[in-house]
């Protein structure tokens, strides 16, 4: 108690001599915030448009709701508490259905609306509890936007379950879309210096979620496995010249599966595309301090994470030896959405620097697809894999889950440890 705050470190340091003085430097080397990034951290100012067309309607809400939330408790903490209560929802839920199908307790449907509605209210309250108590802070958007693109993963599966669309392509097909569009997003702000929020963006995607789970609980199965015929047929003429005859496997296209194809189609046409157009506008105009500066042909290089991952994650699905989409369908949805999670989180620390991303930002990951694509290849050429894929699959998961954390917690720690701010608890004001 008689040293002050951080002499212990001082202490130890000058003990260890010159030792201390290359763990310094050793630190320094690894960590994830270069000299130019932390710089910038202390100049950074949230920039946004939102034309959303429901969040007029509840931000009166919201504002009345942050009231409410004690002063001790700190931004963090309340972003925090969405992700833990759609984490346990989502375990709850995956025990009853392993493989998104069968029949799971009636109540698993409200408690997995409530853990949507409570991650939205939250999403919503965090910033505004910020501005409260006058703690905003990149370390605080860092925090909001890593949340933000996991839970929607698992608010996304937790959603498909209950809809019986069962293991296979539309879940896979949903999760995909859901990363890639944070990716989106995310590269358009460092190129554009601004988030967008379009007339239909993270407000409505988790409305529509929690419209479809009360149609779950007031339909069921019954309502989502009913056949569309007419759909199928004008369908059919534009996939079987593509992938042949059945394109949607045995039975009739299912009113599930019609739902999962237009609302992901339509985040591809809508956000992805309007990420794209935005971006080559304003890097056309190249209005001094309004975009990067960078050419649209640079900009759409640095998209090569994404791609790796979506044609790594889509050429395991299609040809894995083991059929890990159908047969271990929840650990490969899991570990393909936190591969693609790791790549789209990667791009938040640029757009929070204003810095350009590095060449190989967030490709670290997609080293895991150099012994799954080799597995394939001698699978396919000799007919014997190299190891089993069964297993391959929660090899794959737990890394890539092991590696978001880490991404995760280092990028936390190195941003309130140079900012001098608290994670999770409301920072003392400093003394004159």
């Amino acid at each position: 108690r008689a040293f002050p705050l951080g002499a212990h470190r001082k202490v130890s340091l000058w003990r260890l001599g010159g030792w201390g003085e290359s763990l310094q430097s050793v630190r320094r080397t690894m960590a994830l915030l270069s000299a130019k990034d932390r710089e910038m951290l202390t100049k950074y100012k949230y920039k946004g448009i939102n034309e959303s067309i429901t969040e007029p309607y509840l931000i009166p809400f919201w504002n009345w709701l942050v009231q409410f939330l004690p002063t001790w408790l700190a931004p963090n903490a309340v972003t925090f508490s969405a992700f833990v209560a759609v984490a346990i929802a989502y375990i709850v839920a995956a025990f009853y259905q392993p493989e998104y199908e069968g029949e799971a307790p009636a109540w698993i449907q409200p408690m997995c609306l409530f853990a949507l509605w409570f991650f939205q209210t939250m999403d919503n309250l965090d910033g505004r509890q910020a501005r409260r108590l006058k703690a905003s802070s990149p370390l605080g958007d860092f925090f909001d936007h890593a949340v933000d693109v996991t839970c929607l993963q698992y608010s996304i599966q937790c959603v498909l379950s209950g809809m019986h669309v069962g293991p296979g392509w539309m879940i896979f097909f949903l999760t995909q879309v859901a990363y890639c569009q944070h990716f989106f997003e995310f590269w358009d702000t460092i190129h554009t210096r601004e988030i967008y929020l379009g007339p239909v963006s993270i407000t409505e995607a988790q409305l529509l979620l929690m419209a479809v789970h009360v149609i779950n609980m007031v339909g069921g199965a019954a309502f989502w496995t009913q056949e569309m015929p007419t759909v199928q047929a004008v369908l059919e003429t534009i996939f079987v010249p593509l992938l042949g005859p059945k394109p949607f496997g045995e039975h009739s296209i299912r009113l599930n599966e019609i739902t999962v194809l237009v609302v992901g189609g339509f985040e591809v046409l809508a956000g992805i595309s309007g990420s794209l157009g935005r971006v080559y506008k304003r890097l056309n105009k190249k209005t001094i301090g309004q975009s990067s500066g960078a050419s649209f042909s640079s900009a759409l290089v640095e998209l090569h994470p994404l791609l790796m991952v979506v044609a790594g994650n889509l050429t395991w699905a299609l040809y894995s030896p083991a059929d890990v989409l159908h047969s271990h369908s929840r650990a490969f949805v899991i570990g393909a959405g936190a591969l693609g999670v790791n790549v789209a989180a990667a791009q938040i620390l640029p757009y929070i620097t204003q810095s350009r991303p590095k060449f190989l930002n967030g490709t670290f990951v997609t080293l895991v697809f150099i012994p799954i694509l080799a597995n394939i290849y001698v699978a396919q050429t000799s007919g014997q894999p190299l190891f089993d894929d069964a297993v391959a699959v929660y090899a794959v998961a737990v890394f890539a889950l092991v590696h978001l954390i880490i991404f995760f917690t280092r990028i936390t720690l190195e941003i309130s440890g140079h900012l001098d701010i608290p994670v999770f608890t409301v920072p003392r004001p400093k003394a004159s």
